[in-house]
């Protein structure tokens, strides 16, 4: 009796299979289109909220763009050079802007930081310091004469900056 339970039990599971395997399948779903691109941003644009975003009050606001800013590399050199040189440009964006030109390398921006250091509205807002850091980073020999004569500053900040620079230059 067990034996035609088993028996039982395994032709009905074998017919189940069986019907099962036979069941109609779903066709295949044609591939959908993919969904349409954005439209590209011009990256010129980027950039400018990005340096607008330096003047945050808000610190991780400010903090992204710079990161942000220093991703993108080189092609921020122009536009944030043009940004240093605006008079309307708040002290802390000008801070911002010194040190991006630094870290990024941009030697191309030799000629607008040295002029940073003699101006004397510069050395109150420490951007004279950040100007004299970065152009420590850079590297280029020119800016030697400058950072000696911005040794004879007020601003202490600027004097430190200006001896690490000259030895990172020597």
């Amino acid at each position: 009796m067990l034996r035609h339970t088993v028996f039982a039990f395994l032709i009905s599971t074998c017919l189940a299979l069986s019907a099962w395997a036979q069941a109609p399948v779903d066709p295949p779903k044609p591939e959908e289109a993919p969904a349409p691109a954005p439209p590209p941003v011009e990256i010129g644009k980027v950039i400018e909220g990005y340096i607008a975003n330096l003047a945050s009050t808000d610190p991780i606001l400010a903090t992204e763009a710079y990161d942000a800013l220093k991703e993108i590399g080189g092609q921020a050199v122009l536009p944030l050079a043009t940004k240093l040189q605006a008079k309307e440009t708040s002290a802390d964006a000008r801070y911002m802007i010194c040190d991006l030109l630094g870290e990024l390398r941009a030697a191309t921006a030799v000629g607008v930081l040295i002029p940073i250091l003699k101006d004397p509205q510069e050395h109150v807002s420490s951007v004279a310091s950040a100007a004299a850091r970065a152009l420590g980073l850079l590297g280029d020999a020119s800016a030697i004469d400058p950072l000696r004569a911005a040794l004879a500053s007020a601003d202490m900040e600027l004097q430190y900056e200006s001896i690490r620079s000259l030895g990172n230059l020597r």
